[in-house]
């Protein structure tokens, strides 16, 4: 059976740095939170520091979130063009090892 072509999505590098600095951002976030003194308090003047980092780290994180969840979407919208292609017969055998292996 032909199986469709599937696209390779390439993840941009500023991404990749992007949620990178977003993780590191959100680990001192949490260790302020949690009592944990990880940056001295003059760099920060706000009284909840830790809260802070953690939603900036979010905002950090979020384009490689949202390139994934496309990535994704694309990747269902091409296998349904492609099962909708296919003969008949081969829908009926598809259907038939998918509830097979339910079972």
């Amino acid at each position: 059976m032909v199986k469709p072509e599937r696209p390779k999505f390439v993840i941009p590098l500023s991404y990749l740095l992007l949620d990178m600095v977003g993780v590191i951002l959100f680990g001192l976030g949490c260790a302020m939170v949690l009592g944990k003194q990880v940056l001295p308090p003059e760099l920060l003047f706000i009284k909840n520091q830790g809260w802070l980092l953690i939603v900036v780290s979010l905002f950090c994180m979020l384009p490689m979130i949202v390139f994934v969840l496309k990535a994704v979407r694309h990747t269902k919208q091409q296998d349904a063009l492609w099962y909708n292609q296919l003969p008949p017969q081969f829908k009926a055998k598809l259907e038939a090892k998918i509830n097979e292996s339910k079972r």
